[in-house]
């Protein structure tokens, strides 16, 4: 690497660290009588580039810092369960839970007559914080 190189990418760095990433969060559940650990992330809806963190089995509710694109933001549940506060030490499901329009809409009945449950794209901006950003649509497309 290269001097200019690397005072190039120290100063990418620093900006980035200057209110340039944005956070979201959100509440996490699952179809079931526990929570399982999960696997959250947000995927660059152009480049598909995951920016993930995992929670411990029992956590209900999730933080992750971005840089600023638009994501969708989906949930992975731990394949084994394990005791309480313990991330997974297994593989995760395959299924994605999505932060979709029937979370929005709650879950109601006539929210399957009004909603697509097609993930939501969430535009993350510098410097914010995002709430109720939910992956819990166990059951999107």
């Amino acid at each position: 690497m290269t001097f200019v190189t690397a005072i190039a990418t120290l100063l990418l760095s620093q900006s980035l660290t200057n209110n340039e990433y944005a956070t979201i969060q959100g509440e996490l559940i699952y179809p079931s009588d526990y929570t399982p650990a999960q696997k959250v992330c947000a995927e660059d809806i152009f480049t598909k580039k995951e920016y993930c963190m995992e929670t411990r089995q029992e956590q209900r509710s999730y933080q992750l810092q971005l840089p600023p694109k638009t994501y969708f933001v989906f949930a992975l549940a731990c394949s084994e369960s394990y005791e309480k506060d313990i991330v997974c030490q297994d593989e995760y499901l395959e299924k994605r839970a999505y932060y979709t329009d029937h979370v929005i809409c709650g879950f109601t009945a006539e929210c399957g007559q009004i909603t697509t449950g097609t993930p939501i794209p969430v535009k993350v901006e510098p410097g914010a914080n995002i709430l109720k950003i939910d992956p819990q649509n166990w059951y999107s497309k």
